[in-house]
């Protein structure tokens, strides 16, 4: 089982967070919004397991260290071979990828901080 989330929507969240495929977004500070989400997954069991499963399989699929990996090297490799100066944040937004900042985790992504704590859960 995966961890059911919800959130505000706010910063980038949206990035990994998908309203109602796993999870939910309420909006900036709208603390009512919040609580119905809450409540709905405590309410609907099935749908708070689906969740979870979608957002295992999304993390599976999107974060895994051999497509971080495999992500990085086709960027690189689009550098070197085109020889342009665009910054490695133009390449990931070219992409449609976002790479965690793992400058704050000497050991590991903070991606593979949230497989971690989820794989505990199954």
């Amino acid at each position: 089982m995966g961890c059911r989330l919800f959130a505000f929507d706010a910063g980038g969240i949206r990035e990994w967070l998908i309203d109602g495929e796993n999870g939910f977004l309420a909006p900036w500070k709208d603390i009512r919004a919040f609580a119905l989400h809450i409540e709905k997954l405590l309410r609907n069991k099935d749908l708070a397991r689906q969740l979870g499963r979608n957002g295992r399989e999304r993390v599976n699929r999107v974060y895994s260290a051999s497509n971080q990996v495999d992500t990085l090297e086709q960027i690189f490799r689009e550098v070197v071979h085109h020889g342009k100066k665009q910054s490695l944040k133009n390449q990931q937004l070219q992409h449609g990828v976002s790479l965690p900042d793992v400058s704050a985790f000497p050991a590991f992504s903070c991606v593979e901080a949230l497989t971690h704590s989820t794989t505990a859960d199954a």
